[in-house]
């Protein structure tokens, strides 16, 4: 009887090792061709920068820009915008921004940090640069364009758009109520930043809130209100306007609305005669009349009202004043409004610097920009040195083997 001659773990080994040579030879050659593929193939497929951040400008929360402009950050990784960041620095001429946006290669979506905090998250296939270093530079850029668009609507942001309308105004009412407007506003703007900035914000020397107690303080004085009473009353009209044409106009429409209620009123007492002589046993308060006395007494109001506006009207037709009187009140007005001009440029430089000192981008990571979804190369390295190995050896079993089995091992020589 013939006993079969096993292989153990050891020859197999042993074997394997005989030729050391092309054992380390394939190993590297894996080991060089694995690196190689997963730094030039697989990772830039799968491999992507990542920045988590949010957007910070006042009045954010509103979802706009200082311009009214809807503040969508999806335009962020537009095409024109990925082609205005390309433009902007010649290190990233070799950006193909145009492949990256038609491939889908980059994204941005809204992530949330916790309850309260939320913000964004832009992500880019790395094939899309040449360095993590560029990356992160126009990454950095890309983001930080919503904030630089804030600084530059806030900047060429008028904020005496009343005080533009009041000079073009062919009155004087006109003109005065638009300075009213432009106090309020410059009052209103002050209260929201204080809302957001502590009162002793200073710029120039001067507190966030002493500017408002300027403004506070004219308009306590009642300037304005005083002029409006003295125009009633006097009835000044602009040299060389066209306001009493329209003064004469308001009159006649006036005057046309009066006579047709009158007409209605007419209409309607006939009406109410004919009604009580058919229901002559009925009282006048009785529900049946209701209607009647309801309309009759809503077109007498009206006429009373009509009455006084054209009565207010007509002041600024037989009040004819000296040249001298209006030119004096034109000056009264002049001077308001240069105060409010000088008001609303202290208020523009504390608005415009709120933006410079408050706009910014914050990262919700130590790393700004962090890369994910590859293969590291030191793991790749590893894993294609093992692979190398296995090879290696598989080679030399299947070239040593039938050798060692038909010989005695010590026949079997390193070739």
């Amino acid at each position: 009887m013939i006993e079969e001659k096993g292989i153990s773990i050891g020859e197999v080994f042993h074997v394997m090792f005989i030729k050391k040579w092309l054992l380390m030879a394939i190993t590297i050659a894996v080991m060089i061709v694995g690196i190689l593929l997963v730094s030039l193939v697989y990772n830039p497929s799968k491999e992507k920068y990542t920045t988590e951040f949010n957007i910070l400008f006042p009045n954010i929360e509103t979802g706009n820009y200082p311009d009214g402009t809807i503040f969508i950050y999806q335009e962020i990784i537009s095409l024109s915008n990925l082609e205005k960041i390309k433009n902007s620095n010649e290190n990233y001429a070799n950006i193909n921004v145009n492949k990256m946006y038609e491939e889908n290669a980059i994204s941005i979506q809204e992530v949330r940090l916790n309850e309260e905090i939320k913000g964004y998250k832009l992500e880019i296939l790395s094939k899309c640069f040449n360095s993590k270093n560029q990356a992160s530079l126009f990454m950095e850029d890309l983001i930080s364009t919503p904030i630089e668009y804030a600084l530059e609507t806030i900047a060429n942001f008028d904020v005496s758009s009343y005080l533009n309308l009041s000079k073009n105004a062919n009155n004087f009412e006109t003109e005065i109520n638009y300075l009213k407007l432009q106090m309020d506003y410059i009052l209103n703007g002050y209260d929201q930043l204080m809302v957001v900035y502590n009162n002793n914000y200073t710029l120039n020397n001067m507190s966030l809130e002493a500017a408002k107690g300027e403004v506070q303080a004219f308009y306590e004085t009642k300037r304005i209100d005083t002029l409006l009473i003295e125009l009633q009353l006097n009835g000044y009209i602009k040299p060389n306007s066209d306001y009493q044409n329209t003064i004469k106009s308001l009159i006649a429409k006036l005057e046309l609305e009066k006579t047709e209620n009158d007409a209605k009123m007419n209409a309607l007492e006939e009406q109410l005669k004919r009604l009580i002589e058919i229901y002559k046993d009925y009282p006048m308060n009785s529900p049946i009349f209701d209607s009647f006395h309801t309309e009759l007494t809503k077109l007498a109001l009206r006429n009373a009202e009509i009455s006084i506006q054209i009565a207010n009207y007509e002041k600024y037709l037989t009040n004819v004043s000296s040249t001298t009187e209006v030119q004096a009140f034109q000056d009264k007005v002049d001077t308001c409004y240069e105060i409010l001009k000088n008001f609303s440029n202290i208020y523009q430089l504390f608005l415009v610097d709120s933006y410079h000192t408050n706009s910014k981008i914050v990262y919700f990571n130590q790393s700004k920009i962090t890369a994910s979804g590859g293969i590291h190369l030191v793991l790749a390295a590893f894993g294609s040195i093992i692979g190398g190995f296995v090879i290696g050896g598989c080679v030399n079993l299947i070239l040593d083997m039938p050798k060692y089995l038909k010989k005695e091992p010590e026949s079997i020589i390193e070739e």
